[in-house]
This record gives C-alpha cells, sequence and structure tokens, in this order.
C-alpha cells in the first residue's frame, strides 16, 4: 500500500509538470489553426483578400484554356495531325465504335472534341441533329467544309470545360473519342470528375455516352492503360452504367495499337441512383 500511495504521488508530480506543456501546446494549436482563417476588419481586408485568391483562380483556368486552344489550334493548322480523313485504322476504329451504337436512333447527340468531324459525318445516319464541339477554330473549319452544310449538324467552336451542358439538353447520347485523356492532362482530376458528373445530369433517362481510348502500344505518358481505366472508371462512380465494352486492335503507322472502346448508360429515372 506504501508503495502504490508513493506511485500516486509521483505521477501527481509528473502531471502537474506536464499539463503546462499541453497548454501551451494547445494554444500553439489553435493560433496556428486561427492563422489560416479570414479576419473581418472595418475596411473589409480579408474579404478584398479573398476576392483577389478567386480572381487568382478564375486567371489561372483561363491560361489553361488559352494552353489548350493554342496547342490543338497549332496542330491543326498542320493539316491532320492524325490522319483521320486517310488512315485505315482511323476508318476501321470508326466502324467499330459505329457498330456498338446501331440499334437506336438518337434525336439529340452531343460530340466533343469531334476535330474534322470524320465520325460525326458517319453518326448523321442514326442521329437528328448533333452538335459537335471542338476547341480548335482550324478544325471546326475543315469539319464545316467537308459536311456540306449539313441541316442536322452544328458545328461550334467551344471548350467543353466551359460549356453548358445543361442548356440544350437533354443528350440522348454523348460522344468523346480520344478526348478525356488530353482534359486530364490539361485540368485537375477534380475539374475532369465534376465533368464526368454534369454530363450524367445532362443525359438523359436512359441516354448513352460512348468513349474511345487508345490504351496501349503507344509510348505516350497521357495514354497509358491505367489511367485511360482511371478515366473509365470516374464515369461508373458517378453513376453511368456499362452497356458495352470492348477492345479494338489494329495498326497504325507500323505500331500495334488497343483501343478502349466502352458504351455507358445513364440508369432511368426509377433505378438511378444519387450522386454524391
Amino acid at each position: 500500500m506504501e508503495s502504490a500511495c508513493e506511485w500516486f504521488q509521483w505521477l501527481s508530480i509528473r502531471l502537474k509538470c506536464i499539463v503546462p506543456h499541453l497548454r501551451f501546446l494547445k494554444n500553439a494549436l489553435k493560433t496556428e489553426r486561427e492563422s489560416y482563417l479570414p479576419k473581418r476588419t472595418l475596411d473589409g481586408q480579408a474579404e478584398g483578400q479573398q476576392r483577389l485568391r478567386l480572381e487568382a483562380l478564375v486567371t489561372e483556368r483561363e491560361l489553361v484554356s488559352q494552353k489548350a486552344e493554342a496547342f490543338f489550334e497549332d496542330l491543326w493548322k498542320q493539316g491532320d495531325p492524325w490522319a483521320f480523313e486517310t488512315s485505315d485504322f482511323e476508318r476501321d476504329k470508326y466502324a467499330r465504335q459505329l457498330a456498338i451504337l446501331q440499334g437506336h436512333r438518337y434525336e439529340r447527340v452531343l460530340e466533343i472534341g469531334c476535330g474534322n468531324g470524320c465520325f460525326t459525318r458517319l453518326i448523321t445516319g442514326i442521329a437528328d441533329r448533333v452538335v459537335a464541339l471542338d476547341i480548335s477554330p482550324t478544325a471546326i473549319a475543315q469539319a464545316r467544309q467537308a459536311a456540306a452544310r449539313s441541316e442536322a449538324t452544328d458545328f461550334r467552336i467551344a471548350n467543353i470545360m466551359d460549356y453548358d451542358l445543361r442548356a440544350e439538353g437533354p443528350w440522348d447520347l454523348v460522344i468523346m473519342s480520344e478526348t478525356i485523356c488530353y482534359l486530364g492532362w490539361l485540368y485537375s482530376l477534380f475539374d475532369v470528375a465534376w465533368l464526368a458528373c454534369q454530363l450524367l445530369s445532362a443525359t438523359s433517362a436512359g441516354g448513352r455516352l460512348l468513349m474511345a481510348n487508345t490504351c496501349g502500344g503507344v509510348e505516350d505518358y497521357l495514354l497509358r492503360p491505367w489511367i485511360i481505366r482511371t478515366y473509365r472508371d470516374l464515369f461508373l462512380n458517378v453513376n453511368y452504367g456499362l452497356e458495352a465494352e470492348e477492345i479494338f486492335y489494329g495498326t497504325k503507322n507500323g505500331v500495334d495499337i488497343e483501343v478502349l472502346i466502352s458504351l455507358f448508360v445513364k440508369p432511368s429515372n426509377e433505378d438511378a441512383g444519387t450522386n454524391k
């Protein structure tokens, strides 16, 4: 019993020594936390600083958009950078993409990253109206010329990251071929994930999303298979269902290439989950 009393006496002395340090640490952490909180002043200094931060973010987003437009415009000014018009590989890939869409008629179609409109012209046979977007003015000019003023197709210069998806929706079919890899390169993961969520919201119940992305055979960091599958999974995570999927194999410029073709479907209203 005597030893127990001595132990508690020793513990009491130690706690008296430790408690001031704990109080100091608590106050230090509180001060550190409060240093990140805006201080409201009579002259609105905190509000002004917050406004400047927001403006900086907006400016950064605009710079990214300008970078994207300059990059693709420079490519399209050189001609047909991916040989969409002349490549047997591209022609066969388009045929597979079109085959996976057969069996349905689509009233309203949105194509993201249409380039010079090669695939756009093919889908007019299964669509009543197509809105085709590309960030490059030169690509859109080529697409309009090749389409011979098709009344069913509306080619527009636009960045999908700034486009109001719901304004003209809902869309019965959204097409995004060899595009999301560049969006993931230019924009943050949050921005790309948010786009996936907004596309789901702008898709009609039972509507579809077609994606085709090179995922093998090409030594390009943007096209690593695990990156492409990560983008694919984003659309599953926002509540699209996977209706069909296949790997297209072909050869282009002497290189064996694999393309992941995925057809997603938006669940009907009664089956749809909640995006959180």
